[in-house]
């Protein structure tokens, strides 16, 4: 018969323990009970008349896809940042992994499992949000965008990269710098990539006489989770903002600085070794 590699069934048992401590953390609540609070808002607020100075008038379904979109993806950002942080941290310090294994895996191996745990959470979390708005947008109008569905795929390179640099600051700062930090990176790269990705930005900006060479060097070098997201959105709504190679690139450079980050997460786990 054929058995599972054990490192592989390590994985698989932290990350059932991550869903079970979610769930017994009551984090796996809130998370429902705010995704239903969205999805409610937006199936009542969305509709596809509005009223505006007490006339009917069709909203833009447009509009409601990209407003969508970006508000699945900061509330992802959030799971990411909270419960990588609550529960990554805590039980390695607790050492709870070692009573559901049968041998001890290594620190490194235990925060990738947590890792692919939490990211299974943010993945269900999304395929739930997802279809009950295409059903509920196929009940009032009748279709839906197929292309919302595409986009996300690539969005789930910014959420993998966002838990390891969670998993990062956790490690060397603690929980609550991991989380301000983080999401403080998340705001500066959107902004920052908005000027680069988006050519009427930076038109603005340098006609008001700004220069743009420091940010230009941050661009290229720090992961680039905005322009992710402005690819992925100009997926399903091109009239809003145009894809070009930089969507593309921002997927390639977003998978090596996983690499980075997770390689940075060995060495420092490596020294703490070394010092204990």
């Amino acid at each position: 018969m054929y058995k599972i590699p054990s490192l592989f069934a390590s994985y698989l048992v932290i990350i059932e323990t991550t869903i079970r401590e979610a769930m017994r953390k009551r984090l796996l609540i809130v998370i429902l009970f705010i995704t239903a609070l969205f999805l409610l808002m937006n199936i009542t607020c969305s509709s596809t008349i509005c009223s505006i100075n007490g006339e009917q008038q069709k909203t833009n379904q447009m509009l409601d896809e990209f407003f969508f979109f970006f508000l699945v993806t900061f509330w992802n950002f959030g799971i990411a940042e909270q419960i990588t942080s609550s529960l990554v941290t805590e039980e390695l310090e607790n050492k709870n992994y070692l009573i559901f294994l049968s041998k001890p895996i290594s620190k490194l191996n235990y925060y990738i499992g947590k890792s692919l745990g939490i990211i299974v959470i943010i993945l269900v979390n999304t395929l739930l949000i997802y279809t009950v708005y295409s059903i509920s947008t196929m009940i009032r109008i009748g279709s839906f965008n197929p292309n919302l569905w595409k986009a996300v795929i690539p969005m789930i390179l910014g959420f993998i990269e966002l838990v390891s640099i969670v998993v990062f600051l956790s490690l060397i700062i603690n929980k609550t710098g991991a989380v301000m930090l983080s999401s403080a990176f998340v705001i500066i790269v959107m902004i920052l990539n908005g000027m680069f990705y988006e050519p009427k930005i930076e038109e603005a900006i340098v006609q008001q006489g700004f220069s743009l060479s420091a940010g230009e060097v941050m661009y290229w070098v720090l992961p680039q989770l905005g322009t992710l997201y402005y690819y992925c959105s100009s997926l399903f709504q091109k009239e809003l903002t145009q894809a070009h190679f930089l969507g593309e690139y921002s997927m390639i450079q977003v998978s090596i600085w996983i690499v980075l980050t997770w390689i940075g997460i060995w060495r420092y786990l490596e020294q703490k070794e070394f010092e204990g």
